[in-house]
């Protein structure tokens, strides 16, 4: 759950990347959060968005597919989406018609603004 509303960045930082940072289980709420804070973040315009899943506990489940449309939706709409994963995240996504480019060192570098929404209820089994 986002506390405080997420407000537009200045158009002038709009080509600077964005780093969304995912911390916990990716569920329903931590989509939804994610989704809201995006919105608010691409209010000004096209992003070029990072996405940090390093520390993101994923199942192959239907918050994964979710997950994963969402992005896909994000991209649709004309917004960069680089991913910052694991060996373990390519592994879990391999196959699923995923294919975002990865991040480099750069990218994280120049990104203006981190955004960090956690959320953690439970402990998931079999988790990756």
């Amino acid at each position: 759950m986002i506390l405080t509303p997420v407000l537009p960045v200045a158009a002038k930082d709009v080509d600077a990347p964005v780093t969304v940072r995912l911390i916990g289980i990716l569920d329903r709420v931590l989509i939804e959060s994610f989704t809201d804070t995006f919105a608010g973040l691409a209010s000004a315009g096209s992003r070029k968005l990072i996405v940090s899943v390093r520390d993101l506990v994923v199942m192959r489940d239907d918050s994964l597919n979710r997950f994963l449309a969402t992005l896909d939706a994000i991209r649709a709409a004309g917004h960069d989406v680089y991913i910052d994963g694991t060996p373990t995240w390519r592994k879990v996504v391999r196959g699923l018609s995923a294919r975002f480019e990865p991040s480099s060192p750069a990218d994280g570098k120049s990104a203006r603004r981190q955004v960090i929404i956690c959320h953690s209820m439970e402990k998931r089994s079999g988790a990756a």
